[in-house]
């Protein structure tokens, strides 16, 4: 990255060039929900309409937020070649992000459950209920799928009386409990290995532990772990 601080002039700077992308991205990020929330046009896609305005702001919104992420973490964090225990660290964290919003997400549409309650969504719901009900003998039942086994054939989708709803709920809360702990067990190592290599650094602390790491490093498999994580060159 040296040579990026070499150009000359302001807008010849890698890191400015760089800036200013960023901040047009920003502006696209902006404009782009608000005009999406003033067109109303539907596609027909695969048998399916879609909003052009909906994926108009979803596009801007996540599309160019990703783009973003992806500008900084190259040319500000430098992760592209930094050592391979900082790439560990960012996939460790948004894995848990991403198991935490599975963790959460059967839940998003409910309003109770263990000790909590939505009280504003009730509310919500109440106020958007017509007051008046008309009579109807040829109304159409609408059947919800329910995480809990109902009595209705036409939920009952899987063995045992469950449907994909009760199966979905199970897959991900499995998932979270094991993922959560796998992703412990990789940041622990990870900060370990951090400390140590901060740590070995001290003349004191490398004569104490010189002797003891010695003896780690020569167990079958732990010079390679340690090459993968913080690099050849610095291990």
């Amino acid at each position: 990255m040296a040579g990026h601080s070499e150009d000359s002039g302001f807008f010849g700077n890698h890191y400015v060039r760089v800036y200013l992308l960023l901040l047009v991205l920003l502006a696209v990020s902006i404009a782009g929900p608000l005009v999406g929330e003033r067109i109303d046009a539907q596609v027909e896609i695969f048998g399916r309409q879609i909003g052009v305005g909906l994926t108009l702001t979803l596009i801007t919104a996540f599309g160019i937020a990703v783009w973003k992420a992806g500008l900084v973490i190259k040319h500000f964090m430098h992760l592209s070649i930094e050592r391979p225990i900082a790439k560990i660290f960012l996939a460790a964290s948004v894995l848990l992000l991403a198991l935490f919003w599975g963790g959460v997400a059967p839940d998003v549409q409910l309003h109770d459950g263990r000790m909590w309650e939505n009280l504003a969504a009730k509310e919500a719901v109440d106020r958007g209920l017509p007051e008046v009900h008309a009579e109807d003998d040829h109304a159409e039942e609408v059947v919800l799928a329910s995480v809990v086994p109902t009595e209705k054939s036409t939920d009952n989708l899987l063995p045992g009386g469950y449907n994909f709803a009760h199966a979905a709920f199970w897959t991900v809360l499995v998932l979270v409990a094991v993922g959560t702990n796998a992703v412990a067990i990789i940041l622990s190592i990870g900060v370990l290995i951090l400390v140590f290599e901060t740590l070995s650094h001290i003349p004191i602390v490398r004569s104490l532990l010189g002797p003891v790491v010695g003896m780690l490093m020569r167990l079958p498999g732990v010079s390679r772990i340690r090459d993968r994580l913080m690099g050849p060159q610095e291990a």
